[in-house]
C-alpha cells in the first residue's frame, strides 16, 4: 500500500513536492492464548496491521477487529483446525511462526468432579501405597470436612487419604486447611494420592494447571504428574502455605487408554492438603 502527501505550501513559486511511501508488510509476533476453543478471542500482536483485509486460522477466515497497527483481536472460527494464523493487508501477508492449536475437547478436573461414580468419565480418584505402585480407586464417597463431596479410602490415620471439592461459593477454613472453591483438595497423609485422567482417544494434548499448598502448617512435600504411572512429566515441591507451582505441558502425544496422574506424596501424618486445578485439552 502506498501513502501520498499532497503539496501543503505554495508561496512565491515554491511548493512541497508530492511524496509517497509504501507501508511495510505486516508481521505477527505472538498469539495469546496459544490455543483456544472456536468462538473465543485471540490477541494477535505484531506490526503494520493497518488496513488488514483478512485473518485466517489454518486457512479458515475469522471475524476480527484491528485494534491498532500492533494488535488484532480475532475469534477462532467455527470448523477451524490447528495450524498457522495469517494476517493479510494490501502490503502483504504475515504468517505466525508457530501453529495455533484449536481445542476439540476439554476436560477440567474441578468442573468434572462428581461422586456419582469412580471412575467418573475420564477421571478416577485414588491412591498408591508408594509412588509408582498399584493404583487403587477410592471406594467411598461422602461429605467430609466442608460442605463439599469427597472420595476417600475409609482408613484412619496414618493411612487416611482423600480427594474433595468444596461446593461453597467462598473459600473456607477447616482446622488448619484453607479450602478454596476453585480447586480440588487432596490429602495424602503418609500415602500417595492421585487424581487420574485416562485418555479416551489418541491425540495431541495440552495439560495446564496449578498445585497449591492449602495447609497453614504445610510440610515440604512432592507434587508431580506421571504418564502411565511411571513416566514423570512434571515434578516439583511445595514448602509452605500458599506456595504454588504452575504447570504447562504443551503438545503431548498420548495413546488411547494412557493415564495421566496428578500426584501428591507426603510423609507427614497431618497438614499435607494440596489444591489442584487442571485442564486437559485435545487439539484438532
Amino acid at each position: 500500500m502506498r501513502f501520498c502527501g499532497f503539496p501543503l505550501i505554495a508561496f512565491l513559486g515554491v511548493s512541497l513536492a508530492l511524496s509517497c511511501y509504501a507501508q511495510p508488510a505486516p508481521a505477527i509476533i505472538s498469539l495469546t492464548p496459544p490455543l483456544s476453543e472456536p468462538g473465543r478471542p485471540v490477541y494477535i500482536a505484531g506490526t503494520n496491521f493497518t488496513g488488514a483485509t483478512s485473518v485466517t486460522f489454518n486457512g479458515k477466515k475469522a471475524p476480527f477487529l484491528v485494534d491498532s497497527p500492533e494488535l488484532i483481536v480475532a475469534l477462532v472460527p467455527l470448523g477451524a483446525a490447528s495450524g498457522p494464523v495469517q494476517v493479510a493487508t494490501p502490503s502483504g501477508t504475515a504468517t505466525s511462526s508457530q501453529a495455533f492449536d484449536v481445542v476439540g475437547a476439554r476436560w477440567n478436573a474441578v468442573r468434572d468432579f462428581s461422586t456419582t461414580a469412580n471412575p467418573n468419565g475420564a477421571w478416577t480418584y485414588g491412591m498408591e501405597l508408594s509412588l509408582g505402585g498399584a493404583f487403587n480407586p477410592f471406594p467411598l464417597s461422602a461429605t467430609l470436612f466442608t460442605d463439599g463431596p469427597c472420595w476417600y479410602n475409609g482408613a484412619v490415620l496414618p493411612n487416611e487419604a482423600y480427594v474433595c471439592l468444596s461446593t461453597s461459593r467462598y473459600t473456607q477454613q477447616q482446622l488448619t486447611v484453607i479450602v478454596p472453591n476453585d480447586m480440588l483438595y487432596m490429602g495424602a497423609q503418609t500415602n500417595v494420592v492421585a487424581t487420574r485422567w485416562t485418555a479416551p482417544a489418541s491425540g495431541t494434548f495440552w495439560i495446564i494447571g496449578q498445585f497449591r499448598g492449602l495447609d497453614l502448617l504445610l510440610p515440604e512435600l512432592t507434587v508431580a504428574i506421571y504418564e502411565n504411572g511411571t513416566t514423570p512429566l512434571y515434578t516439583s515441591s511445595l514448602a509452605f502455605f500458599g506456595d504454588f507451582e504452575d504447570f504447562n505441558l504443551s503438545r503431548l502425544t498420548l495413546q488411547a487408554g494412557a493415564t495421566v496422574d496428578f500426584v501428591v506424596t507426603s510423609t507427614d501424618l497431618y497438614d499435607d492438603n494440596v489444591g489442584l486445578a487442571a485442564t486437559i485439552d485435545q487439539i484438532r
